[in-house]
Formats: structure tokens, sequence, C-alpha cells
């Protein structure tokens, strides 16, 4: 291995040479010979091979039409290398990126690009990873009838200081998501493994369209926080096969609740809480089975979808005959759009079997959508 040290003349090298590859190596440049390729024929190389292969049929099958449609899809579409030049890729590259792009997410190839699919994410991508799960990629994507693609690399080597050496990633999850929050537990535990408390985990998603090239790849380092064990039974709000509502979760008074499978927060299933106008007050609550005995702070969190009206006027945790109690959150807007909140609140003297409750006192009609309800403890 060879140092390089560039002049005005020659910026950066890139690529390689017959036997002699330029590259960098911890922010040097290098010069080294090509390494010798073992060819292992491990599982995922030969699923690799084999998706390559269907690409290159499914290529020669297209008609002329076709092909000419990918050509005009390379020349709109202007692709950055590492040095940050933008050029133009061959209709072939185009339609290779974009089709085993689709068989690694389990989906079907394509024939001819659409770039009126759908918007790719712009806005953000975030991974959550609690203490022995789950493990929770959130985004903002706005969902339509087809959805977008999310593929997560993880690194399957964790320390508890943000400075991890190395960039080895392995995809943990890479299919189409029509909900906002996706959870990668299986997949992350299967390649990667669940990290402890105050570990952190790199990892890059990237967001991708079913029939176009574009796509937008988002990295990041998350950290496990120093948190219990969820404290909410079913707080994803999945049905119960002998119920119309969620599993663990009551209403009293006025006002009815239900599971809803429509614009999900996550899952398959939310709950939907809803009360006529001057019909009384309502309200929504869990088992007594949340363990709040140890005094202390905690967080509840939770999404939520307003449709109509005030969702509710006060919430707190109790016994059968005592508020532990009250949590203060914020004004939740009758925007039909799924917002997340985050409230502290603290536990003075605790108490082994609780609940959560939610209160709407109001008078006009209501219809709020709830999901991920959360509650742990600081350690």
């Amino acid at each position: 291995m060879a140092v390089v040290r560039y002049g005005p003349l020659v910026q950066s090298v890139r690529g390689a040479l017959g036997a002699v590859v330029f590259a960098r190596q911890g922010g040097t440049a290098i010069v080294r010979t090509r390494p010798l390729k073992v060819n292992q024929q491990t599982a995922r190389q030969l699923g690799t091979r084999a998706k390559y292969g269907r690409v290159v049929a499914k290529w020669r099958s297209l008609t002329d039409e076709q092909r000419l449609m990918w050509f005009r899809c390379a020349q709109t579409y202007r692709h950055a290398g590492p040095e940050g030049v933008s050029r133009p890729l061959s209709a072939w590259l185009v339609f290779a990126m974009v089709n085993l792009r689709m068989l690694d997410a389990g989906g079907i190839m394509v024939e001819e690009p659409s770039p009126y699919n759908e918007v790719v994410e712009s806005v953000g991508v975030r991974l959550d990873v609690w203490p022995g799960g789950p493990v929770n990629l959130v985004h903002s994507m706005v969902v339509g009838s087809s959805g977008s693609y999310y593929r997560l690399l993880a690194q399957p080597t964790f320390r508890v200081w943000a400075t991890l050496p190395g960039r080895t990633l392995r995809r943990t999850f890479h299919r189409q998501s029509l909900v906002h929050c996706d959870d990668v537990t299986s997949g992350f535990e299967e390649t990667v493994g669940l990290p402890g408390v105050n570990e952190f985990v790199r990892w890059d998603c990237l967001s991708h369209l079913a029939e176009w090239p574009s796509g937008a790849r988002f990295t990041g380092l998350s950290q496990v926080p120093n948190v219990s064990g969820e404290l909410v039974t079913n707080a994803t709000m999945e049905l119960h096969f002998l119920n119309a509502w969620p599993d663990g979760w009551h209403v009293a008074g006025a006002g009815s609740i239900d599971s809803s499978h429509v614009q999900t927060w996550g899952g398959y299933s939310t709950l939907l809480w809803t009360r006529a106008a001057s019909a009384g007050s309502s309200a929504v609550y869990t088992d007594f089975n949340m363990d709040l005995s140890v005094a202390g702070s905690y967080v509840l969190r939770f999404a939520a979808r307003c449709v109509s009206g005030t969702p509710w006027n006060e919430v707190f945790v109790a016994t059968t005959s005592v508020v532990l109690a009250y949590i203060t959150t914020p004004a939740i807007p009758a925007d039909g759009l799924w917002h997340e909140y985050v409230c502290p609140f603290t536990v003075v003297t605790g108490y082994p079997g609780c609940k959560l409750q939610l209160s709407n006192y109001n008078a006009s009609d209501m219809a709020t959508h709830l999901d991920d309800v959360s509650i742990r403890r600081n350690l």
C-alpha cells in the first residue's frame, strides 16, 4: 500500500487501472493492489446472482419502445457520484437499479418507468431502538396507494461510545411501507442482534420509488435509552381476535372505541375513539396492570390523529381509587394528520396495579385515532 498526496493538477483519483486500485482509507488517499476475490458461494451471494440473472433476462425481453422509455428515464435522472459530479446513466443501468431494488424488497420487476408513481422521502427517517426491542423505523413519508420502499442497513457491532469502529452494515429490512412506523425487530434481531442499554447502533436507510430510480439516503447513530420495559399492554393497538377493539383497552361513559385499519400509524390497526356531540363525558383507559410501584420519572409517548373535536381534557395514571399523577399533554390539532408526542411525568408514591386514562368532557363531537401508546420509566 502506498500513500498518495495530490497537487494542484490532480485533486482526486478513484477507481482501478488494471491491478492498481486508487482508494481512500481513514481520510487518506492510498494506492494498493487489487485484492483477490474469493467465491464463497454463500446463500446471500447465490441469491444476489439469481436476482441479477432475472434482471438480465427481463431486459432482454423488453420491446424497443420499452427500452426507449428507460433511455429517456436515464436522460432525465441525473446521478451524482462520490466525487459530486453529476452524469447520466445508461438505460440498462437505470433499469437494473430499479429492478434489483424491487427484487431485494420482495416486489415484482417493472417493465416501464413511471415518474408519477410517488414522491420520495424528503423530510427525515429515525430509528428507535428500545432495550430488548422493539426496533422501529419511523419516517414522515405521506404514503399513498402504492407507498414507498425503505431499505435499512445496520451495523452488527455495538459499543457504548459513539465512535464505532468500521462500517460493516447488514440489511435488516427492505420492503414497501404503507405506515409511518415500521416494526423491524425481527429482521434486526436476526441479522444484527438487539443491543443493550446505552449502546449505539449505526444505520443507513435508503428510501426509493418502485418505478423510478430516484431515492434519498439517510444515515444516523441511535442510542438505546436507559429505560424500563414497556408498561402498557398492547401499546401498538393490535386487534384481539375476540374483540372489535384493541385488546386491553376500554371505554367508559358515552362514546365508543373501535379498531381502525385505515391510515394507521404503525402495524395493522389503531384505536378509534368517537363520541357524538352533547352525548356526555367519555373516557378511554387501559387495564389495571401497569407496574408503577417504583416512584420516579416516567415518560408517556404516543401518536395521535384527531379528525374532529378536542381529543381529551385530562390524562392521568391511577389506581382503582387514587390518581398517582396527572400528565400534561400538548393541544392536538384536528387536522386529520398523525403527530407524535413525548410527555414526561413524575410518580411520587408508587403502586403496582395502575391504569392510564384519557378523559373527554367537551360537548362537541370528537373522533381521534391513537397508536403506539407507551409508558416507560427512566432508570
